[in-house]
């Protein structure tokens, strides 16, 4: 799948009836009305969720924070988008058929992969395993980037015991994204940066593991 796209050329002509004048469109690739759309989207849906163990912290900013870690690494913009409705139906009341008419097939199927995949029942090898498209798996490992970055920011702020107001058993939670890591790292091969900041999450994770377990 053509994750990183050639770069727009910077003389590419602007769309006929521009009022930018010397305005460069270059962005205009960066920040689609499909991404706007999208975010719009995520946000409405997710209004007045907020993230467990948090503050009233706006849960939007957890798939906001996914899809900017794969515009990072490059994604194009069916995985833009489907980073920031990756949490919609599971979620939310949305309906996956809404998000496959309103933002298209290859994105609905990627979001409906991401949702049977979502159970917190699921083992890592089931999850791994549901995660059939490339796509999903792109996805997922961003998702997974977030949520170890964040286990992690929170025990360095707060301290390790903090993780327990976001998990009934952080030690089990923590072991099952690093199993996770390990056998989607393996499908990364040709994304070195997605497989790369899992690999460097994870060693920092397996460390914060034997301290929580000590």
């Amino acid at each position: 799948m053509k994750l990183i796209g050639p770069a727009r050329s910077r003389s590419a002509a602007r769309p006929e009836g521009d009022p930018g004048g010397g305005v460069d469109w270059i962005g205009r690739d960066l920040y689609t009305g499909r991404l706007r759309e999208a975010l719009r989207f995520a946000e409405e849906a997710h209004r007045g969720q907020t993230r467990k163990g948090t503050n009233g912290v706006p849960y939007i900013l957890h798939p906001t924070a996914v899809a900017l870690t794969l515009a990072a690494a490059g994604a194009e913009e069916d995985l833009l988008v489907a980073g920031l409705l990756h949490d919609v139906a599971e979620d939310t009341a949305v309906e996956l058929g809404e998000i496959e008419r309103r933002f298209g097939p290859r994105v609905g199927a990627t979001v409906a992969q991401l949702t049977k995949a979502s159970g917190e029942k699921l083992s890592a090898p089931q999850v791994a395993q549901m995660l059939q498209s490339e796509e999903a798996a792109l996805v997922k490992s961003a998702d997974l980037i977030v949520n170890l970055g964040d286990i992690l920011l929170d025990a360095a702020e707060h301290g390790n015991a903090h993780l327990t107001k976001l998990f009934r058993d952080p030690a089990a939670k923590l072991r099952s994204y690093l199993l996770l890591a390990e056998l989607l790292s393996e499908r990364l091969g040709s994304h070195p940066s997605l497989r790369g900041g899992l690999i460097e999450l994870s060693r920092a994770g397996e460390a914060l593991l034997v301290a929580i377990e000590a």
